[in-house]
């Protein structure tokens, strides 16, 4: 039985298969095309799995990976990303390491780019760190 990690990489490796574009087709359709094919390895991919495994593969694709169960708790007043396998939250005042960790370098990335658009907080080379509100969290970025 493959895990979590094991299905997200499997399906990394099916959507990098796709051809990088398709013949005749404008940008918007070549998009809406893309997006149709990756949702249909997704959907393939997932068919046959137990609930919990579906929605944490699907959070590492499209949501928070697995910072979505620590979200989620209301008794945690802070959490601490380090590396996408260093997650560090704080529980009742006591600091403890998260058990998950992102599946992927660009896993994490991509999180960590929904999470600055929604706190509208960016870095660049010129400004290497952000601040912002995330949720009800603060949000500090150091690049």
């Amino acid at each position: 039985m493959l895990d979590a990690r094991q299905i997200y990489e499997k399906i990394q490796r099916d959507i990098q298969q796709m051809p990088l574009n398709e013949f005749l087709l404008s940008p918007e359709e070549e998009n809406n095309l893309r997006s149709q094919k990756v949702a249909s390895i997704v959907s393939q991919n997932l068919k046959d799995l137990e609930t919990s495994l579906k929605v944490r593969v699907q959070n590492e694709l499209s949501s928070w990976g697995p910072l979505c169960e620590l979200l989620e708790n209301e008794h945690i007043t802070e959490i601490l990303v380090n590396t996408p396998d260093s997650i560090w939250f704080e529980l009742n005042g006591r600091l403890q390491r998260h058990t998950d960790g992102f599946f992927s370098e660009l896993s994490f990335r991509n999180c960590l780019d929904r999470m600055c658009h929604e706190a509208e907080a960016y870095i660049t080379t010129e400004h290497p760190t952000a601040d912002g509100s995330f949720r009800e969290f603060r949000f500090s970025l150091v690049g």
